[in-house]
């Protein structure tokens, strides 16, 4: 086997994209919710979750449909606030900071889905973003 096929085999191997790996760039917090899910993480539900809508909120109301584009979020009235891409192919900086990360899932869990999501669920949704 040639080695460039190699290089396009392994991530399958390991579930993950060739792209997260030939960034070098996995969040260290992909690791953790890793240890802690009951499954291995998953980008398709990770990609249900997301698009996943409670009544009028899901986390493509602010964040948008398409993780590489900017979201907006409505403060008051008409005022907005950008919101930087969620994709970590389009912000290599995203999701590096794990406290910071999980805090912002726990805060959005809570405002979408009521309640804070489980290491499970916040995997899968990071695995999604991470791939994308």
């Amino acid at each position: 086997m040639k080695p460039v096929k190699l290089f396009f085999l392994l991530p399958a191997l390991l579930g993950m994209s060739a792209q997260t790996l030939a960034a070098g760039n996995e969040p260290e917090l992909l690791e953790i919710y890793r240890n802690q899910a009951e499954q291995p993480l998953s980008a398709e539900r990770g990609k249900a979750l997301w698009e996943k809508r409670n009544g009028s909120k899901s986390c493509t109301a602010c964040h948008g449909a398409d993780i590489t584009e900017p979201g907006e979020i409505e403060l008051i009235w008409f005022f907005t606030k950008s919101i930087k891409p969620m994709a970590l192919s389009a912000n290599p900086d995203r999701y590096q900071d794990a406290e910071t990360a999980d805090m912002a899932f726990d805060k959005n869990c809570k405002r979408v889905f009521q309640r804070v999501c489980t290491p499970q669920e916040k995997g899968d949704i990071l695995q999604y973003l991470v791939d994308s």
